[in-house]
């Protein structure tokens, strides 16, 4: 049985998984849109050449 010490450490270590997913899929979507955002600027300025 894991003392309370490493009940908390595995708690945190949860916590913080799920922090780091979250921040993963956040950046994930933040590329996508700036990648989307690229190929309007792009087909903007082309048809100016």
């Amino acid at each position: 049985m894991p003392s309370e010490n490493e009940e908390e450490m595995m708690a945190f270590r949860e916590r913080v998984n799920t922090s780091i997913k979250e921040a993963n899929d956040t950046l994930d979507d933040t590329l996508s849109f700036v990648a989307e955002s690229n190929k309007h600027i792009t087909a903007m300025t082309e048809g100016k050449r």
